[in-house]
């Protein structure tokens, strides 16, 4: 049963500590996923980004980091309570939980940025999967720890 209050309260049986565990978990798999080493390089050349040689992209890039930072602690924070009021405890339903917002939610955002904005399906791809990759592992996280 939800804490009353303001409209950010933590809902009885969510732990914050699992909230912040979790966007630093989602955060480590997009530090892997874009890194150079994986998938980065790809993602960096369908976009035509060259941040090694144009200090203006590498600012870009910086900002684009701190932004997601708070977009994956507030993503966390509705996957807890989603988790939370479905009743996932275990990793199998908490991962099947962030796919179900994954599918839900993300594909069809996604799918708008790469019609309306006309941007190369290896994006897209690259987008998609680390997404995919984060929600599943935030929600088998949460729904053990949260």
């Amino acid at each position: 049963m939800p804490c009353t209050g303001d409209g950010l309260t933590v809902a009885a049986g969510v732990s914050p500590l699992a909230i912040v565990l979790a966007a630093v978990l989602e955060f480590a798999i997009g530090l892997v996923w874009y890194s150079r080493k994986f998938l980065g390089r790809p993602w960096m050349t369908a976009l035509g980004l060259a941040p090694d040689r144009d200090p203006v992209a590498r600012r870009a890039m910086l900002q684009i980091v701190r932004i997601r930072q708070i977009a994956t602690l507030l993503a966390a924070y509705v996957l807890a309570h989603v988790v939370h009021y479905l009743e996932a405890h275990t990793p199998a339903t908490g991962a099947a939980t962030g796919f179900l917002l994954w599918s839900g939610v993300m594909v069809i955002y996604l799918r708008d940025i790469f019609v309306v904005h006309r941007r190369p399906l290896k994006v897209h791809l690259i987008n998609s999967g680390y997404h995919l990759a984060g929600l599943t592992a935030m929600g088998a996280l949460l729904a053990v720890w949260g």
